[in-house]
């Protein structure tokens, strides 16, 4: 069980200015925002001048973080507390305070946020060169990334939720950039309802987690999360409420990190700029899910229930999501479904146990897709935006950069050492063998099938796309210039090193990111502990896809005519088909959901306006239709009617008085 430390403690005051990191970027969505319009030319330099700037924060917030002597973990947050100033806005007895959470978490988080970003922002100058709207681009670029900063900075749930729906609108506005094409508004609406459905759960269960017990000062509930996380460990919350509570917030999660069922809307986002499709995949809107998760998960160890549901949801995407890749033939498609596997991945491995792991493997895989989206960018880039993996192929005597590159971001997902996804894949199988989770060997076996699904999916793109022969002739192929092929550079550059030195190098430090995440959580925290036999058993399952697809796609090794026929067959168009999820949510949205609110509009109609509101305003109409003949206009009559009114009075007093009228 994870201790909470009821002191409050006093930050080191520079830690202050990890807010001015999502303000700039806010600052520079507006002043662009405001550019958008005009002919002013290089507005990029505005968010790029903020990257930057957001990175040397990080450095700051992170070397004060980890030099800084304190006891862990504060009961309200570590590091920025802004709770003696007045509150953000009070409701009865609950006092909201406009705060921050500094522990390991976030710092991780912050990290690959403002990397990420930057190398993002500065990919798109050659990327989005030729865009009439580019400076509207990166506007919209500076919302997102402030917005998720807001989100893993904030220290209550209420202001999560705020960033949270920021992010999503954010979000929309990325995938939906070129509205000019139905399929990318499709793409945005689809997303944005899509993850709807889990923000109401994650509403919900806020607010059932903020306002279910009582404080020792007699304060009903509270938002701020080291309270709930403390009110839960002292036994507050009844067992159906933390339950509830969980479970709600975890569909908010499923909704934002894809998972299945309603992982279905990441794949269609990839309708937007290849750009924004690396950051979404890497450091922004997938990843708040898994954050939340992690963030919460002291609850979700209290909360059996929610933990298995974690767990089996978790796996189920991870394997249901790496069968689809391997049949996708859209480039970007098969880069989201291995988005979506390797997220089902990170929440089964915090459903076991392992959120430290999974934290780490969310770093080691934000590396490695923002990476491969940017080569597959790169790609896009030189054959005019084609991305049929089936038209392409001997890209590399073409584009020798982009495939090594390529090469080393497809490796590390695979999980080869000593590249950062061995490292995170490996601490994943050790949260599966000894995590405090039932039916262990079934969840091993499927978590080794997995790695057996994602290096085989790998091998078939860099197969298909640099290595075989091309099926389609394209004039004029170059490798990008340099300011798209330098941040790749970059991300190859921490894909390879990352690992290493995280988990060997600077192993039990805080520079160790299993180390630095359960820092203040643990007695003694995490670290990377190599096991011979898991080793093995990874890298072999890891190199036994990359051999299974070097014969399948480049020596055909088997004749294709297998796959379409028999039980293959059927297999294949199961998978094709995404498993008939698309058309099973139209079917329920056509003769459902479409149904049920024409019934609804009815009875909102003809008895809630018709009958509720309009009729009485009819009726009044009426009467005073009548009643305005009484207004002549003439003194007589008005006198007239004085005069009877008095007389009608006074007959009624003597009635009373006397019981007589006369």
């Amino acid at each position: 069980m994870y201790e909470l430390n009821e002191a409050a403690l006093q930050a080191p005051t520079n830690l202050g200015i990890v807010w001015w990191a999502p303000i700039l970027y806010i600052v520079s969505f507006v002043v662009l925002g405001l550019l958008s319009r005009t002919k002013i030319k290089y507005t990029y330099f505005v968010p790029i001048i903020v990257s930057f700037i957001s990175i040397g924060i990080f450095i700051t917030v992170f070397s004060t973080y980890v030099s800084h002597s304190w006891e862990r973990y504060s009961c309200d947050t570590i590091g920025v507390c802004w709770n003696g100033i007045d509150p953000w806005f009070v409701i009865g007895d609950i006092q909201m305070h406009f705060g921050a959470i500094i522990d390991g978490l976030t710092v991780t988080m912050l990290g690959l946020i403002t990397i990420v970003g930057s190398l993002v922002i500065i990919y798109s100058v050659s990327y989005m060169h030729d865009d009439p709207r580019k400076t509207w681009y990166f506007s919209c670029i500076s919302f997102f990334i402030a917005a998720m900063l807001f989100l893993v900075l904030a220290n209550n749930l209420l202001l999560i939720y705020v960033a949270w729906e920021l992010v999503g609108l954010g979000s929309y506005l990325l995938i939906g950039f070129w509205y000019g094409k139905q399929t990318a508004v499709d793409a945005a609406k689809k997303a944005f309802i899509t993850t709807r459905i889990g923000d109401v759960g994650l509403m919900v269960g806020i607010l059932i987690l903020g306002t279910s017990f009582t404080t020792s000062s007699g304060a009903i509930g509270t938002f701020h999360i080291p309270d709930i996380i403390l009110a839960a460990q002292q036994g507050m919350y009844s067992t159906s409420e933390l339950n509830w509570g969980c479970l709600l917030i975890f569909l908010g999660a499923m909704g934002k990190s894809a998972q299945f069922p309603l992982h279905i809307w990441l794949p269609d986002a990839m309708e937007g700029p290849t750009p924004v499709s690396a950051l979404i995949h890497a450091a922004t809107m997938v990843t708040a899910g898994i954050y939340l998760t992690a963030r919460l998960f002291p609850l979700y160890e209290i909360s059996t229930i929610a933990l298995t549901v974690v767990t089996v949801i978790g796996l189920i995407t991870a394997i249901i999501a790496a069968s689809m890749a391997l049949v996708m033939n859209d480039l970007k498609k098969i880069l989201a479904y291995s988005t979506v596997s390797h997220l089902g991945l990170m929440i089964f491995g915090i459903g076991t146990g392992g959120y430290a792991a999974a934290m780490l493997h969310l770093v080691a895989h934000g590396f490695s897709k923002a990476l491969l989206f940017l080569s597959a960018g790169n790609i896009m880039h030189s054959l005019h935006e084609e991305t049929d993996i089936r038209k392409m192929g001997n890209l590399r005597h073409y584009m020798p950069i982009t495939t090594i590159c390529f090469l080393i971001g497809a490796l590390s997902l695979s999980g080869i050492p000593p590249l950062s996804g061995y490292f995170s894949k490996d601490m994943l199988l050790h949260g599966v063998t000894h995590g405090k989770i039932d039916f262990t060997n079934i969840y091993f076996l499927l978590s080794l099938g997995f790695i057996f699904l994602s290096s085989l999916y790998m091998t078939r793109v860099f197969i298909l796309v640099f290595w075989s022969k091309s099926t389609t002739e394209y004039k004029d192929i170059h490798e990008a210039p340099k300011t798209m092929n330098i941040p790749i550079i970059i991300l190859t550059f921490f894909s390879i090193v990352f690992g290493i030195i995280t988990c060997l190098i600077y192993q039990d430090t805080l520079l160790d990111i299993m180390h630095l995440v359960t820092w203040g959580f643990l007695d003694t925290p995490l670290h990377f502990e190599f096991d011979l036999i898991l080793t093995i058993l990874s890298v072999g399952f890891a190199l036994s896809g990359i051999i299974a697809g070097y014969f399948l796609y480049q020596e055909n090794y088997v004749n294709k005519s297998v796959f379409n026929s028999g039980l293959f067959k059927s297999l294949n168009s199961l998978i094709s088909q995404k498993y008939y999820l698309d058309d099973a949510y139209n079917w329920i949205v056509s003769n459902v959901v479409n149904k049920v609110t024409a019934i609804v509009s009815y009875i909102d109609r003809a008895f809630v306006n018709d009958i509720g509101i309009n009729s009485p305003g009819e009726a009044i109409r009426a009467t005073s239709n009548k009643l305005r003949y009484i207004q002549t206009g003439k003194v007589y009559n008005y006198a007239l009617f004085i005069v009877l009114s008095i007389s009608v009075i006074v007959l009624i007093w003597i009635f009373l008085e006397t019981g007589k009228i006369l």
